[in-house]
């Protein structure tokens, strides 16, 4: 039997109330004609222009710079002014699939962008592609190719991160009736027409229900989630060279309710899952990706029987954005790197001037939001600090800003601080999986000076 989602989420609302990366991720339309925009200047500003109206599944995508190209809800594609594209209508996503549409550059290309989208529920839609041209009507964009059927059924889910060649692009489902993965490869050429398939992990079948859910890669590329609703979440390790996945690990088995946002930290070293639940509440899981026992790392950093926590997305600055189901807010996690209930969950956090979040936010290419966590040895001045980020990947190059009017391309240099005081340490990494950026404040603090004991006693 399939459930209503809007039945259920109405359901639970009833419960209830007893440093910068790629720009192409700067605008995001979603929910009930709701938008933010984040600035340059680490602002966000809230958009109220949006004419996309989705229970879930949305998509946008914005220039180098951060300026608009298009957006969709997976059957309607808007232009950069907000206006719907020739032959804009019509593409066989669902506004009720968790991730309806991603967008996707060519590779090679600058004005060519695929459109990937799922049907609801593991109906007969399935997953599909459309082109889009940005050089055609006067360079706002028209849809040139439409509705190309790659499978069906499949379930709502779709990641999307950069083969290792730093070129190509994954594109990762999941089947429903079984536990295969698809990894198609997006190329200059197109998208191929086999995928690398890889059975492993939990089998998705059952009610339709159980084909809701968010699927991410972690930016690094190393690790993928999936949400299973009523199954199960699990967590993957990702070949980038291959497609392949392997050593499929349990997180979480719903006693209750289901299980439907995931995304990881910036570094790469955290996972955070949303478990909307009927008993006792809605939470927030945080797991420790280096542990020896990742699913027994597992800490509740939100649980409240006030606001219900749905989508869960990165966003350009390193935070971590929250959907509040039927809010005109959303919530944030200020330091999603840090472990526990240091990152910093906060509600209300950004006014959507009285648009609504329902449950979804736009995803993106995992890849935009790479950023290497900045590392150090010592912190004397005088010393010789050793600086090192933690990159799994081959690194192509490096820049380094000390803070102090020094700079390095070395992959890991050393620097000496000849003042104390703090100072905030930046680094610009490319790898095989594209460029990325980050920050640390760090304190240079003077020498220790070790003082004779006195042995003279009374």
């Amino acid at each position: 039997m399939k459930k209503s989602k809007l039945y259920l989420l109405w359901n639970i609302i009833l419960v209830s109330t007893l440093a910068f990366s790629q720009q192409e991720a700067s605008v995001w339309y979603f929910g009930g004609n709701a938008g933010i925009k984040f600035e340059s200047n680490g602002m966000i500003t809230t958009l109220t222009d949006g004419q996309l109206n989705t229970f879930e599944g949305c998509a946008t995508l914005a220039d180098s710079n951060g300026d608009l190209l298009l957006y969709t809800d997976g059957i309607t594609v808007w232009n950069r002014n907000h206006g719907v594209m020739p032959n804009g209508t019509g593409l066989m996503g669902d506004p009720s699939s968790t991730q309806s549409a991603t967008i996707v550059p060519l590779p090679g290309s600058t004005t060519l962008f695929y459109i990937f989208t799922l049907d609801a529920f593991a109906e007969v839609n399935g997953f599909r592609y459309s082109i889009v041209d940005m050089t055609l009507d006067g360079g706002n964009g028209a849809v040139i190719t439409k509705n190309v059927l790659i499978y069906t059924p499949s379930c709502e889910k779709l990641a999307i991160v950069k083969h290792a060649n730093d070129t190509d692009y994954w594109i990762v489902t999941h089947g429903w009736n079984n536990n295969t993965f698809y990894s198609y490869l997006l190329s200059s050429t197109g998208l191929s027409s086999t995928a690398v398939e890889t059975n492993i992990g939990a089998v998705v079948t059952g009610i339709t229900d159980n084909a809701w859910g968010y699927m991410k890669i972690s930016p690094n590329g190393n690790k993928l989630v999936i949400c299973n609703s009523e199954i199960s979440a699990e967590l993957l390790d990702f070949d980038v060279s291959t497609g392949i996945l392997s050593n499929s690990i349990t997180l979480h088995a719903p006693a209750s309710g289901f299980v439907y946002g995931a995304e990881f930290s910036p570094d790469s070293n955290l996972l955070y899952l949303s478990i909307i639940s009927y008993n006792p509440y809605p939470i927030v899981n945080q797991y420790d990706l280096n542990s020896a026992d990742i699913a027994s790392s597992v800490q509740t950093v939100y649980s409240s029987s006030n606001e219900t926590i749905t989508a869960l997305q990165l966003g350009p600055d390193s935070k971590i954005y929250l959907g509040q189901s039927y809010s005109p807010f959303l919530g944030v996690i200020h330091n999603p790197n840090l472990i526990g209930v240091g990152c910093n969950i906060e509600l209300n956090a950004v006014d959507l001037s009285g648009r609504i979040c329902y449950l979804g936010l736009p995803p993106f290419v995992s890849s935009f939001f790479f950023a290497p966590a900045i590392q150090f040895d010592t912190s004397c001045v005088g010393e010789d600090i050793q600086f090192q980020f933690n990159s799994s990947q081959p690194v192509l190059s490096a820049l380094w800003d000390f803070g102090d009017g020094y700079n390095s391309t070395a992959i890991s240099p050393s620097h000496t601080y000849a003042v104390t005081g703090n100072y905030t340490v930046s680094v610009q990494v490319t790898t095989a999986l594209g460029s990325g950026s980050n920050t640390r404040d760090i304190t240079i603090s003077a020498v220790p000076t070790a003082t004779q004991p006195n042995t003279n006693l009374a």
